[in-house]
């Protein structure tokens, strides 16, 4: 998932942002950036569209608080299912492993530490994420291999 880019749309009359700045930061959201190019039922969509602020709970010390951080989700999309409803969401992009507590060893590793940071910090994004949706009445959805289309771990 390391390659970046800038992404060029088929279908410019779609995105919400600007043209010449359309960055993907891995082969996973260039693949997303082609479906909601592509797709009929995709009305709008923008990359990164706006900061939301969290509290980041993986820089808590001593029952301070965390760090005031923002936090853009990788897409806003608004869209048309099936039903003919209009519906908009804020979508991650993530590893499925990045979505699941870490499993703990026999020893606390490094490796283990590293994974407990970074699942506390989403956990917190995506808590933000979810009560700015719930004010806007929208939906917060987090996409992995399995939405993407793709094997767990792949590309």
């Amino acid at each position: 998932m390391s390659i970046k880019g800038l992404f060029h749309p088929a279908h410019p009359e779609k995105y919400r942002g600007d043209l010449k700045s359309i960055v993907f930061r891995s082969s996973w959201e260039l693949i997303v950036m082609r479906k909601f190019d592509s797709h009929p039922g995709i009305l709008e969509w923008s990359s990164e569209p706006f900061p939301i602020p969290y509290e980041d709970a993986s820089s808590r010390r001593r029952g301070n608080l965390g760090r005031l951080r923002r936090y853009y989700v990788d897409f806003w999309v608004k869209i048309k299912t099936k039903d003919g409803l209009v519906e908009t969401l804020l979508i991650e992009v993530k590893p499925a492993k990045e979505t699941r507590p870490p499993v703990k060893g026999k020893k606390r590793s490094r490796r283990y530490l590293t994974e407990s940071l970074t699942y506390a910090k989403n956990m917190s994004k995506w808590e933000a994420a979810r009560r700015y949706c719930a004010m806007k009445g929208w939906k917060f959805v987090i996409w992995t291999e399995r939405e993407i289309g793709i094997p767990e771990g792949g590309v």
